[in-house]
């Protein structure tokens, strides 16, 4: 067995209270980058018994990286930068290069792994069995963040040279490899092979409720995530009597009881209202992007008596994306750019099941593939926020902009043969989920001038494929089930202000329900979805005395979007 535990903290910090006066800049930077490899291999053989073999890879990773001002209103943090500042927390996770040794390395090229863990067993016994194991959990935590109560530049003002850059990214990437081997002239061979991930990723960066920042140039907080899944689970075993054999990998993302997610917020409230100033451009950005996921079970079972193989993929992911600016914050963006919040969602996963059983009596072969995505991609503008409400010397050009985009491509594959000497007896699903809340929106109440132009928009693009198919055959009986369901629940909204509650819609009905917008430009409010689903299904049955196969494909589809101009705004 491989069992890694690594708990990583890396943490660059100003304390509660604190005064900092420097004609140049702050900066606060925190990185954690680190390199994954675990490898696992075991092997049984038995001439005159059984043969067993057993690997298991374990990784549990807890990793903080954090760049913060400490302040409280009770203690106030005040600095004083006369240059460009910077908050940065960066993370990163990659897979290490396999090495057999200097001199077989310049020759042969292996490729990047985290995790490998490789089971066999043979014997002549009653049973052979081969049984890999590779599990992790993942826990990253990156923060670059400015906390409430902080006065930074507020007593000197926005100068000329002050810049601000706050940053949280985090990238991680996997390639795992579990497989078994089960084979015996006994009564039983087995190889069962299982890739099981557990991974949180939090992101975050922010400026705190009741925090005065006033910057003379640009002000930027970005928050952005990147992971990458290559996972392969596969097993096969054979036998005089019996061969079984089951492969599965499981990939669960985001379901931790904190509520992981990727945000950049502006923190603020009535009670405390906070105040962010640039002269320069004003940026919010928060991404997640999870690209190149490759995941693949594959099984294969023989026996005289009976062959039974079994492969399952399953995904299920919750995707957070959240950049805003909170109730009742004031707002100036003085520059060309002037205020842009942006979030952004991108999934790519390619899932395969594929199990094979041969038999002399009976072939036996499922397979299934699931994957359930939640996702929720915010561009925010919250109640009472005020942006641009001073803006003399503003740039003729300054502009605000929200866009929450949401792109995804999925495809899952299933698949399945079964031949038995007297029955075959396949079963194929595919399964795929996908719910999205994909909105941008000003919020009553808020007040928003540019001297350019406005714009609101919310965008959903996705791209699914699902397909099931199989086949089974029996010197007697075959039998084939394959069915294909796929459920949407989309939601794509790009708005001003709400609906008006009040039974007439009048000014001074819908008060409380109007926002302002006032462009020297243009103002577009524009939302876009679009859904792209290609389902293939196929089953093919043979019997000597009866064949028989179902086929079966569903799929629920989603509301055409809307983009709103509420009553009175």
């Amino acid at each position: 067995a491989a069992v890694q535990v690594l708990l990583v903290k890396s943490e660059a910090t100003i304390g509660e209270g604190v005064s900092i006066v420097a004609s140049g800049g702050v900066r606060l930077l925190a990185s954690n980058p680190m390199g994954l490899q675990s490898i696992a291999a075991a092997g049984g053989l038995s001439l005159s018994g059984s043969g067993i073999g057993a690997a298991i890879v374990v990784n549990y990773v807890d990793a903080d990286t954090i760049a913060r001002i400490r302040s409280s209103f009770a203690n106030p943090t005040v600095i004083e930068a006369g240059g460009a500042s910077a908050l940065h927390a960066d993370f990163s996770l990659i897979p290490l290069p396999l090495s057999i040794s200097p001199e077989a390395d310049a020759i042969i090229t292996l490729p990047d792994v985290t995790s490998v863990a490789l089971a066999g067993g043979a014997g002549t016994g009653s049973a052979a069995i081969g049984g890999s194991l590779l599990g992790d959990v993942v826990n990253v935590t990156t923060h670059a963040g400015i906390r409430g109560a902080v006065r930074f530049n507020a007593a000197s003002g926005p100068v000329a040279g002050q810049s601000l850059s706050m940053r949280a990214t985090s990238s991680t990437r996997f390639v795992e490899v579990a497989g078994a081997l089960g084979l015996t002239t006994g009564s039983a061979g087995v190889g069962f092979a299982l890739v099981l991930g557990i991974h949180n990723v939090d992101t975050l960066a922010s400026i705190g409720h009741g925090a005065t920042v006033r910057i003379g140039g640009d002000v930027s907080l970005t928050a952005a995530a990147e992971e990458s899944f290559v996972q392969v689970a596969a097993g096969a075993a054979a036998s005089t009597s019996a061969g079984v054999t089951g492969s599965f990998v499981v990939l669960l993302i985001n379901q931790g009881p904190s509520g992981p997610g990727t945000r950049a917020l502006i923190l603020s409230s009535q009670a405390t209202p906070t105040t962010v100033i640039a002269g320069g451009s004003l940026a919010l950005a928060a991404s997640d992007e999870v690209t190149d996921s490759i995941l693949v079970a594959g099984s294969v079972a023989v026996g005289s008596s009976a062959g039974v193989g079994v492969a399952s993929v399953v995904v299920v992911r919750t995707g957070v994306v959240d950049a805003g600016i909170a109730p009742y914050a004031v707002i100036g963006a003085a520059g060309a750019g002037g205020l842009s919040i942006t979030a952004g969602q991108l999934a790519e996963f390619d899932a395969t099941a594929v199990a094979g059983a041969v038999g002399g009596t009976a072939g036996v072969a499922g397979s299934a593939t699931v994957a359930v995505h939640h996702h929720t991609t915010h561009a925010r503008i919250e109640r009472g926020v005020e942006v641009n409400g001073e803006n003399f010397g503003a740039h003729a050009l300054q502009g605000v902009a929200l866009a929450a985009t949401d792109r995804m491509t999925t495809a899952g594959r299933a698949g399945q043969v079964a031949i038995g000497g007297t029955a075959g007896v396949g079963a194929g699903v595919d399964v795929q989920v996908i719910t999205k809340d994909v909105r941008a929106w000003i919020a009553p109440g808020a007040a928003v001038a540019a001297n350019g132009n406005v714009t609101v928009d919310a965008t959903s693009i996705d791209r699914v494929v699902s397909i099931s198919a199989g086949g089974s055959a029996g010197g007697t009986v075959g039998v084939g089930v394959n069915a294909s369901v796929s459920v949407f629940s989309l939601t794509t909204r790009a708005s001003v202000g709400e609906v008006c509650a009040a039974g007439t819609a009048t000014e001074a009905a819908c008060a409380s329900s109007r926002a302002t917008v006032v462009a020297g430009g243009s103002v577009r409010i524009a939302a876009l979805g679009e859904l792209e689903a290609d389902v293939i299904v196929g089953t093919l049955a043979i019997g000597g005395t009866a064949g028989g196969g179902l086929r079966a494909a569903g799929a629920v589809l989603p509301p055409t979007p809307p983009s709103l101009i509420w009553d009175k705004s």
